[in-house]
């Protein structure tokens, strides 16, 4: 697949001018914000990719959009986890976890556990992280996820840290260190 994110984020761009001209707070701009949004935060444009994120959730919000609301917030929590805003990161995920079951919607309950438990760990309260690693990686699993693997790194990792006597552990930082802080 091609990264090229200038391309995307100008296509979005286009794609939303349309949208907006036909309904300014549509089902159909809030899909096209996400998108901008993840262009943008694909990028490594962040301060964009938030302000997007956040437009695409308000409206959302403002016409009933379930889905949209549950997605776009999970997306924000993705995103505090790439500034390392772990207590962000951990709110927001565990906000989009309770909406998505709410919904029913396993692929993004799975998402959200996986979040949940990488900004436990980055808090080091990786004994907190270790059900919704396994949670996230029974949901995966099951769905045959593309994030299956990163859901397994994250619970290698919690089990690691846990195993070697929690976050108070002399090798608790070490484990740490297994996994990436980007998971997108």
């Amino acid at each position: 697949m091609a990264k090229d994110y200038d391309a995307a984020i100008v296509a979005s761009q286009e794609a939303l001018a349309l949208w907006r001209a036909l309904n300014a707070e549509s089902v159909d701009v809030a899909v096209g914000l996400n998108s901008l949004a993840r262009a943008e935060h694909l990028a490594g444009d962040h301060a964009a990719a938030e302000r997007d994120y956040g437009e695409a959730l308000r409206i959302a919000r403002k016409i009933n959009y379930r889905d949209g609301v549950a997605t776009y917030t999970g997306n924000l929590a993705e995103l505090a986890l790439d500034r390392e805003q772990w207590p962000e990161a951990e709110r927001l995920a565990r906000e989009a976890l309770a909406l998505a079951e709410k919904l029913g919607r396993a692929e993004l309950v799975g998402w959200d556990c996986q979040q949940i438990a990488v900004a436990l760990l980055r808090q080091g309260r990786p004994a907190e992280a270790l059900p919704f690693a396994r949670r996230a990686v029974e949901i995966m699993a099951k769905l045959r996820y593309s994030g299956l693997d990163k859901a397994r790194q994250v619970l290698a990792e919690c089990e690691a840290v846990v195993s070697v006597g929690g976050a108070g552990s002399p090798l608790a930082p070490l484990a740490s260190t297994m996994l990436p802080p980007t998971l997108s």
